[in-house]
C-alpha cells in the first residue's frame, strides 16, 4: 500500500496544481484500508444466522446481504467515521506539503500573517471532526436501539 503522501505527490505531478491530487490520493488510500477493515469485520460475524439462511436455500449473495452484512454494519459505520476523521487530518498535512487542500491555505495564511483567517480554517477542521463524531455517536445509538 502506498502512503497517501507518496500517492499525493505522484498525482500532483500528473494533475498539476488543483485539489484533485489530494482527493484522489485520500480516496485510493482509504478505499484500500476500508476494504481490508470491512473484510475483517465480515470474517468475524457469527455463523449461526448464516447456517440458518443456507439451510433455507439462500444464495451466497443472500448470505452476504441478509446474514453477514447486518452483523458487520455497526463496525463498518465506525470504520467509515474513523477514516473520515483521519482524512481531515491527512488533508491538512497534504496541504502543508504542497498539495492544495485546507492545509495549503492554512500554510498560506500563516506565512502572510493572516491569523484571523488561519484561526477560521483551524476552527473549520475542528468543527468537521466534531460534527462527524456527533453524527457517528447518534447513528450508533440509533442502531443499538433497534
Amino acid at each position: 500500500a502506498l502512503p497517501e503522501y507518496v500517492l499525493g505527490f505522484l498525482l500532483l505531478a500528473l494533475l498539476n496544481g488543483s485539489t484533485w491530487p489530494a482527493v484522489l490520493a485520500l480516496a485510493i488510500h482509504n478505499a484500500g484500508i476500508l476494504g481490508r477493515l470491512f473484510g475483517d469485520a465480515l470474517e468475524d460475524v457469527g455463523t449461526a444466522p448464516l447456517r440458518n439462511l443456507a439451510s433455507g436455500g439462500a444464495r451466497p449473495s443472500g448470505l452476504l446481504l441478509f446474514g453477514a452484512a447486518p452483523q458487520a454494519f455497526s463496525r463498518w459505520l465506525a470504520y467509515i467515521f474513523y477514516r473520515f476523521e483521519t482524512c481531515v487530518r491527512e488533508a491538512t498535512v497534504l496541504g502543508m506539503l504542497g498539495v492544495i487542500s485546507i492545509g495549503y491555505y492554512a500554510k498560506e495564511m500563516r506565512s502572510r500573517q493572516f491569523y484571523d483567517e488561519l484561526f477560521v480554517l483551524i476552527l473549520l477542521g475542528a468543527v468537521l471532526v466534531l460534527a462527524a463524531d456527533a453524527l457517528s455517536g447518534w447513528l450508533r445509538s440509533r442502531l443499538r436501539q433497534g
